[in-house]
């Protein structure tokens, strides 16, 4: 199947955007160990390049600290976690990246992390082993449920010194469609920055505002540095599901999320659903997620194989259900690409 076809499609929810639109996160982070303190990579806006210089000593760690308001106040309701940083050129400077979650009794390290994209081998420790520029994801299983913040660990054994540019770091929980959506399909690319005009004597003039996303530093969107990549277009998908479970779509009821405790209480109902893993954390489509057609596509150096990505939005006011038998609903969904 080819990279950009549709399978069953997964969506990476990021969890800070969320935590910030909702006034639960700080809006900028904490560098430790680079004076002058804060910078900001917050939000899946990966073209806005940022960068500081790694600490100066051949065994060197900084951390990239998204912390909340107050203790423990940030929720994890599901175990399918993910993160990323996205326009960074970690492999120039010889680093790898870490995210930890921080409880009021200190850090907690992740567990079961599986490499996504661009990762030689994914570790707590942080290692230096990002093979290439541009971006780097993976999946894992949270250290605990209830934190005061997220902490991206940036560490390398090449010396400091040297200038660690990043475009945007995310965590979050990744969503699994229940299968595949139906064959009446659509996948388009739109060109809405592009304008034409007749002139009077019949000639056609153009000019682009914009024919595909904006670049992340160096690379193009989703490029790993020497992978050749061509972007054109903003990516448009229209999306039936038919058959879907009641279950798969709501939560058994509002009150409890399921993963977190309510007076002592677990909801031994609760389940990974569209509307609490998705719709929620998105704010009904406000806010971008990162969407991937078909996550069962290896990542494969050898063959130049990654899994397809786009920064996307929900493209619909309302979502609404079908109906169609005892529990069973259809629905649509439109994505279009975001910038």
């Amino acid at each position: 199947m080819a990279n950009q076809n549709i399978g069953t499609p997964r969506f990476y929810v990021d969890y800070l955007s969320y935590w910030f639109s909702q006034n639960l996160l700080y809006k900028y982070t904490h560098l430790s160990g680079v004076s002058g303190g804060f910078e900001e990579w917050l939000g899946l806006n990966p073209s806005s390049i940022a960068s500081f210089t790694s600490s100066s000593s051949d065994d060197y760690r900084n951390w990239l600290r998204f912390e909340g308001f107050s203790p423990d106040s940030l929720t994890i309701p599901s175990d399918k976690m993910w993160s990323a940083i996205l326009g960074h050129n970690l492999a120039t400077t010889e680093k790898g990246f870490s995210s930890i979650e921080n409880t009021s009794g200190g850090n907690v390290a992740s567990t079961n992390i599986e490499v996504i994209a661009n990762d030689a081998g994914a570790d707590n420790a942080g290692d230096a082993d990002v093979p290439f520029d541009g971006f780097t994801m993976r999946t894992f299983t949270p250290g605990a449920i209830n934190i005061t913040g997220v902490h991206f660990r940036i560490e390398g054994q090449s010396p400091g010194g040297q200038e660690v540019r990043i475009g945007s770091c995310a965590y979050g929980n990744y969503f699994d469609m229940p299968h595949s959506p139906e064959l009446s399909l659509t996948m388009s690319h739109e060109y809405d920055g592009v304008k034409k005009q007749e002139t009077a004597g019949g000639s056609t003039l153009s000019y682009a505002n914009y024919y595909k996303p904006p670049d992340w530093g160096n690379l193009q969107a989703w490029q790993l540095e020497g992978w050749d990549r061509k972007y054109s277009g903003r990516r448009v998908w229209d999306l039936s599901f038919n058959y879907l479970s009641d279950s798969d779509l709501e939560p058994y009821h509002y009150n409890m999320d399921g993963s977190s405790t309510d007076a002592g209480l677990i909801n031994p109902n609760y389940k990974d659903n569209w509307f609490t893993n998705v719709l929620h954390y998105t704010n009904g489509g406000q806010l971008p997620f990162i969407f991937c057609p078909d996550p069962s596509i290896g990542y494969i150096t050898s063959t130049w194989t990654i899994p397809e990505f786009a920064i996307c939005r929900f493209d619909m006011k309302t979502f609404k259900r079908e109906q169609v038998a005892n529990g069973i609903y259809n629905i649509k969904v439109k994505i279009k690409e975001s910038w």
